[in-house]
């Protein structure tokens, strides 16, 4: 009798081990306003990131990877949910999902997943209605230390570097978790974004790994007030107002300031030593789908402007990578989106994906393909105009509005096209190039089947 007793609790031991083989773990980790281009291994050493650097070298690199609205909290909405803001609720800061139950981990959770979030959370639906278990969380921006943090209902107030106290409590999560259940962690950084002093208070030790007199001034650095080939609201929009008092108007002030920005980089690449540490000493590598991604990107002077929100390179791309079991490491041109995370994560663990979704999984996950995408500015913010870009390969095509109410109404009061191939840094607007009317039809037409798209919701 004992005999069989113990054959059973054997049984179902092994069964549960293999249950839990069978569907991958994930580990998705979001930076905050990290550009696509500042992973040392990605862009020649002008960074320095070992970390990132070493994930690189294990990871399939989306070259051509883009946020559909380059803001906090909408990126971070798109992400849960696979939709644009237009269709989740948040397409603003600080927005509320209007399905949290459409959230991935909330259906990951469905299918047997241990759902954890750790860091900065930016969305007024809290952690656990969106489907996390285990949340260690501090709401949005602020301080880089003494932050207040929502740790699983108790509130603590760590003196250390907020990323460093919450890669601390991502590597508790993964060494404490249940082993006979796959798991869903989403890791969150603050970092590289600003303090709330509009500072990047890095460490001495990251600053001095940059010379500012090194540093390279983009082209077009100078270009908003000596052309007119961008929308005029942009010169009073906060995008340009902010970089003038950080003084974008001086080439000297641009090269102190991305030494900063560069530092506060290196600062985020340190601080995930413990999480990595982790992932290795728990030997995640061989059944765990580990996707680093920005939630937008950020201007550092590129046409005299600064932040994000806008459909411009530095502000809509963003770093994407994927590690996992059996992917090769290499290079994808594939348009990818931060929309795609969720599915991407459902057909990875065999789980249905919700009617409604508006991104794809990844190549690598299910067979997919994308030549155009919709990014999506509808809403305006800090002074810009609501505007809609459509973006491919080779074009983007921006369309802006004076008034949200005339979108999709009324024809668009300023127009801009770039070719992305022969013009990256976006310097030479062809919109009113006669020759490229019939390279703008198409473009138009994926902006009048979104806003269709938006009439059903």
């Amino acid at each position: 009798m004992l005999s069989i007793r113990v054959s059973l609790w054997l049984c179902y031991v092994l069964t549960c081990i293999v249950s839990a083989n069978a569907q991958p773990n994930f580990i998705v980790i979001t930076t905050d306003d990290q550009r696509a281009d500042v992973i040392g291994a990605l862009n020649r050493g002008a960074t320095i990131t070992p970390g990132l650097d070493r994930l690189v070298k294990r990871s399939l690199v989306f070259t051509d990877a883009h946020a559909v609205f380059a803001l906090c909290s909408p990126s971070r909405a798109a992400i849960l949910t696979g939709q644009y803001g237009s269709r989740n609720g948040v397409p603003y800061l600080d927005g509320a999902l209007n399905e949290p139950q459409r959230s991935v981990a909330y259906q990951l959770r469905q299918r047997g997943y241990q759902t954890a979030v750790s860091g900065k959370w930016h969305l007024k639906t809290s952690p656990q209605e969106a489907g996390f278990d285990w949340a260690v969380t501090f709401y949005a921006n602020g301080a880089w230390h003494n932050r207040a943090v929502n740790r699983n209902g108790e509130t603590v107030k760590p003196a250390e570097l907020i990323d460093l106290f919450t890669a601390h409590e991502s590597a508790r999560y993964l060494r404490e978790r249940q082993r006979n259940k796959p798991f869903f962690l989403w890791h969150c950084t603050q970092l590289p974004h600003m303090d709330q002093n509009l500072k990047w208070p890095s460490t001495e030790k990251s600053l001095a790994l940059y010379n500012p007199l090194k540093m390279l001034l983009p082209r077009t650095w100078n270009k908003l007030a000596t052309t007119n080939d961008k929308p005029p609201q942009l010169l009073t929009a906060r995008n340009r107002t902010q970089a003038l008092q950080y003084g974008y108007d001086k080439p000297e002030r641009i090269r102190k300031h991305t030494q900063e920005y560069f530092a506060a980089i290196s600062d985020l690449d340190d601080s995930l030593a413990p999480l990595w540490a982790a992932i290795d000493d728990e030997k995640l590598w061989e059944n765990t789908f580990v996707i680093f991604l920005g939630d937008n990107g950020w201007m550092l002077s590129e046409h005299g402007l600064t932040s994000k929100v806008l459909a411009y390179k530095p502000s809509s791309q963003i770093p994407l990578m994927v590690a996992g079991p059996k992917l090769r490491a290499g290079r994808s041109s594939h348009l990818a989106l931060n929309i795609d995370i969720a599915p991407t994560l459902l057909a990875l663990a065999d789980a249905p994906i919700p009617a409604g979704t508006q991104g794809k999984p990844l190549p690598f996950a299910r067979k997919t393909r994308r030549d155009v995408f919709v990014y999506e500015g509808l809403e305006g913010y800090g002074g810009t105009k609501p505007f809609l870009a459509v973006i491919s390969a080779q074009w983007k095509l921006i369309y802006t509005w004076d008034e949200a109410v005339q979108v999709g109404k009324s024809a668009p009061s300023f127009v801009e096209l770039y070719d992305r191939q022969r013009d990256p840094d976006e310097a030479r607007n062809l919109a009113a190039d006669a020759k490229l009317q019939k390279t703008r039809q198409w473009p138009a037409q994926a902006i009048e089947q979104h806003l269709a798209e938006l009439k059903r919701k």
